[in-house]
């Protein structure tokens, strides 16, 4: 009976001690701090991408290095070395460029233009160029654009590739400026959100990446245009009318497509949510026709990806730009001690849920001194966010003001030194005059003052020896009365007074 007791009172101990543990477990374990990532199924298409665009960090990837025919999102390649030139002060985007005949015969008569052609002889502005090669996809205009760029579109096409090598872009290789379908004209989607990406840092681009209608005025030979974009994503109900507006997203400020027979519908796609970045690249989509409708996949794949990527990572600003890091001793330097600044705002990528006070932000010198002069700016060293001893992100440590070299203790005295020296030189000037204005020199007064010692002096030791010898004294007073002696003249009391004697002053 006891021990079916203790066994019984034992059991539901245990059990009890269990559900706590469980419990316990439930409450304080990490990985219940946050949702996990959730799992995205794969893209409708041969390719894709989706990266942070503030940290490049890879969010997913399906055969992202796999070479694929771009189609028409090359202009954003086109696109970016015109808002390089721009920026360079080459061209400007009020400058007009002609269409020529020879640039019209040089596109494909199928290749996608505007609904309302433009003609040999119009004139456009780059700016407008630009809308219509990336909202409209105008072949003709990208053309025009590599023209007035570079001379010829041989030339520009040299310039895609060569920019693309420097973009770090892989089995990248452009035969022209549009995309139009030419065996080995390729890239990958990896290397067309590099491009994407940097494209993205202009306002220009994103001006005409983004807009969805624009009313384009009238030119030297056509009336005004309307123009829209060939991104549905972009498809904002309270701007247009149209049945595209079923694939709007809110967050999706910008966009490319892209369609050839060999390339399938593609698409580069930026949008931002809550402070985090994202571009998205898919290549390879076809069309769907269920019940008599076509299906864009390209947009609701695109959809799908960035809404998967808003709902599980977000981007965290750690260090903003010109935020100060450390404070760093400048070696003859003033002020000695200088505040060293982040050069760029810094981010990482965290999934949902997760605190960013983790990140660590630490930094380098180049060196173990540092010696003046220092400007603002100067790169200093290295400022890096490090997570678990690995490094999420790096940038350039700058001086944040001036620091030239400090003045010598000499230097520093100068002007003290040069107020004494005035004040001896007028000393001396003021002792020169005043004696001029007296017609006395200095000399003179030195030695009268010399000469009346002397005889002072003489007068003295002549009564000293006649105290030693008084039994000599009568012989020299005789002497002295038998001899006649010119009358000795008179020593006044002290120098001075010879001084006024001199001079016929009285005092």
């Amino acid at each position: 009976m006891m021990r079916y007791i203790y066994n019984r009172y034992t059991k539901r101990a245990l059990c009890l001690l269990m559900t706590a543990l469980l419990l316990a477990a439930a409450v304080f374990s990490p990985g219940t701090a946050y949702a996990a990532v959730s799992q995205l199924a794969a893209i409708d298409g041969n390719a894709a991408i989706l990266v942070d665009a503030r940290t490049g960090t890879v969010l997913y990837e399906q055969n992202a290095d796999q070479p694929v025919a771009p189609a028409s999102t090359t202009k954003v390649m086109t696109a970016l070395l015109v808002v390089e030139a721009i920026q360079r002060g080459e061209i400007s985007p009020d400058d007009l460029v002609e269409l020529t005949d020879a640039i019209m015969h040089d596109v494909p008569s199928d290749a996608s233009r505007i609904g309302k052609a433009m003609t040999v002889g119009e004139k456009v502005s780059v700016r407008e160029l630009l809308l219509m090669a990336l909202m409209e996809s105008d072949c003709v205009a990208c053309d025009m654009l590599a023209v007035h760029v570079s001379g010829s579109v041989q030339q520009f096409v040299s310039q895609m590739n060569l920019r693309a090598s420097q973009l770090g872009c892989r089995d990248t290789n452009f035969l022209n400026s549009h995309g139009y379908p030419t065996e080995g004209h390729t890239s990958t989607a990896r290397s067309l959100y590099l491009i994407t990406g940097e494209a993205s840092k202009h306002p220009l681009f994103m001006e005409a990446f983004g807009c969805l209608k624009y009313e384009m005025p009238a030119t030297n030979v056509a009336d005004s245009r309307v123009l829209y974009s060939t991104d549905k994503l972009l498809y904002d109900p309270s701007i247009v009318t149209s049945s595209y507006t079923v694939y709007y997203n809110e967050y999706v400020t910008g966009g490319k497509t892209g369609y050839s027979r060999a390339s399938g519908n593609c698409l580069v796609s930026t949008a931002e949510k809550d402070g985090t970045q994202l571009i998205s690249v898919i290549t390879g989509v076809e069309m769907k026709y269920p019940d008599e409708q076509t299906v864009l996949d390209a947009f609701t794949e695109t959809d799908r990806l960035l809404m998967w990527g808003f709902d599980n990572y977000a981007t965290h600003q750690i260090v903003a730009q010109g935020q100060s890091v450390k404070q760093v001793e400048i070696e003859d330097g003033e002020p000695e001690i200088i505040n060293a600044v982040s050069a760029d705002s810094m981010y990482v990528t965290l999934e949902k849920g997760v605190s960013a006070d983790t990140i660590q932000v630490t930094s380098a010198l180049r060196g173990e001194i540092v010696t003046a002069p220092v400007s603002a700016g100067d790169v200093m060293g290295t400022v890096s966010l490090v997570s678990n001893g690995k490094v999420l992100a790096s940038t350039d440590l700058i001086a944040g003001q001036d620091a030239p070299v400090a003045p010598s203790r000499f230097s520093a005295n100068v002007p003290l030194i040069i107020i004494l020296c005035l004040l001896v030189a007028a000393g001396a000037g003021y002792l020169v005059y005043y004696t001029n204005n007296n017609q006395v020199l200095l000399l003179d007064l030195i030695m009268g003052k010399s000469g009346a010692a002397q005889k002072n002096r003489r007068t003295t030791g002549q009564n000293t020896q006649q105290r030693r010898n008084p039994q000599q004294r009568p012989a020299a007073n005789q002497q002295q009365s038998n001899t006649q002696e010119p009358a000795t003249e008179q020593l006044p009391s002290n120098p001075f007074d010879e001084f006024f004697a001199r001079n016929g002053k009285q005092q």
